[in-house]
């Protein structure tokens, strides 16, 4: 379901996903098979740092909050 919604968003509103978040194996491949980059996929919990097969690995976080310094780092959204 992730999948298609995420293609529904990029193809039909034209949005350019370029980082995410997850939990959950389903969203390490959802993410990667819709093209953002598993460098910008960070993931928490026991699927931390897993990848999907043929991507390189997601960036493992122990929790969101703890992140959010380095997000300061990241380009504004652009319309």
């Amino acid at each position: 379901f992730k999948r298609e919604w995420l293609e529904h968003l990029r193809d039909s509103a034209g949005l350019d996903i370029v980082a995410a978040y997850g939990n959950a194996e389903t969203d390490i491949c959802a993410y990667a098979l819709v093209g953002v980059d598993p460098l910008q996929t960070w993931i928490i919990g026991p699927e931390a740092g897993v990848a999907c097969d043929g991507f390189a690995p997601t960036q493992p976080i122990a929790d969101y909050p703890a992140h959010l310094p380095s997000l300061q780092d990241l380009a504004p959204a652009q319309r």
